[in-house]
């Protein structure tokens, strides 16, 4: 009875716990300026869903991002898994339509801290990081990236717009005999009766993100009553707002992968793949570190080949083997 609130509760229960004891803090969002600032995650929505490339139905991951001043989900795709090939197009989703923001919060998952993605960041704690290491998209494109508290939902306002999308989606009439419940031990009597076909289930999350962001009656600062859409439209009109586009070198970015390789002494070659790529401008970095930009699904194409800085060396092409018994490509 002698010993304080607090300290019995920190002792019995931890400081996570004790954290109830202090009034929650009040954030705001109203200082920033649409696209100044967004927030990015992933959720796995309760349904079934059949996919093309395998029998089995699956539950599909909605990766977006969210505005963080008007709360606009301003990109978003499907994808089995969170993955960085999925992460990387999102934000070329974005950046093509909307712009470059500052800054873009995240957690440390390994889709978002991933090389191809945040590569060259100070903050990113997760893998080997190297200072050599080829930039990634974030800081390619000048985005800051702000890693947030593992299982800190309030660190990412996005969360809320998932529990909002959640009910929208998996529980609306269209998904019956799809859903799966939101816990095991409540599945509906007609579980598993229906897989939605991956097309019409994607038409039918973008009907409801439109109809989300376009819903009107929003509370908070910056809203005043506005859907998240007028709010945006509304910031990005004001000539206050100055919002960066990438340049036509760097459209090509957020669909290429990136890995760091030594061109090879000599010619300057580089090997990747089991393939070769070459050009005469590489002569000049041969034995040299240089990054090199692909499109994993083409790997018989060419690669884009930068240097340390960042700085376009080539496009080099992939070079087909030669027959040992051909003359015509030995003088080549």
């Amino acid at each position: 009875a002698e010993v304080p609130k607090a300290v019995r509760l920190l002792a019995r229960s931890g400081k996570e716990k004790a954290k109830a004891l202090y009034p929650a803090q009040r954030r705001t969002r109203s200082h920033f300026h649409a696209m100044q600032a967004v927030n990015m995650d992933g959720h796995k929505f309760d349904v079934f869903v059949k996919v093309p490339w395998q029998d089995a139905p699956v539950r599909m991951i909605m990766l977006g991002i969210q505005d963080l001043y008007s709360g606009k989900v301003v990109a978003w795709r499907l994808s089995d898994s969170e993955n960085k090939e999925t992460v990387r197009l999102v934000i070329g989703d974005m950046v093509e339509k909307f712009g470059i923001p500052d800054t873009i919060f995240l957690d440390n998952g390994r889709a978002f801290a991933s090389k191809q993605v945040s590569g060259g960041a100070p903050t990113r704690y997760r893998f080997k990081v190297r200072p050599e290491e080829p930039h990634g998209l974030l800081v390619t494109l000048g985005i800051k990236p702000q890693f947030t508290s593992p299982y800190s939902g309030q660190s990412k306002p996005i969360e809320r717009a998932w529990r909002d999308l959640a009910e929208a989606i998996a529980k609306h009439p269209f998904c019956a005999g799809a859903y799966t419940g939101n816990k095991p031990d409540a599945k509906p009597e007609n579980y598993m009766s229906r897989a939605i076909p991956l097309d019409d289930f994607r038409t039918h999350v973008a009907r409801q993100v439109a109809e989300h962001n376009a819903q009107t009656g929003r509370l908070s600062a910056a809203c005043k009553g506005r859907s998240f859409d007028e709010t945006f439209e509304a910031s990005m009109r004001d000539p206050a707002t100055i919002v960066g586009y990438p340049t036509a070198a760097q459209r090509s970015l957020w669909l290429l992968a990136s890995e760091l390789i030594t061109a090879r002494k000599g010619s300057g070659e580089i090997h990747f793949s089991g393939n070769r790529y070459w050009s005469p401008e590489l002569n000049q970095h041969a034995g040299r570190k240089v990054t090199i930009r692909f499109d994993p699904d083409n790997l018989h194409g060419s690669v884009k080949v930068y240097d340390t800085a960042n700085v376009l060396i080539c496009d080099a092409p992939c070079i087909d083997n030669a027959g040992f018994d051909n003359t015509e490509d030995g003088r080549i």
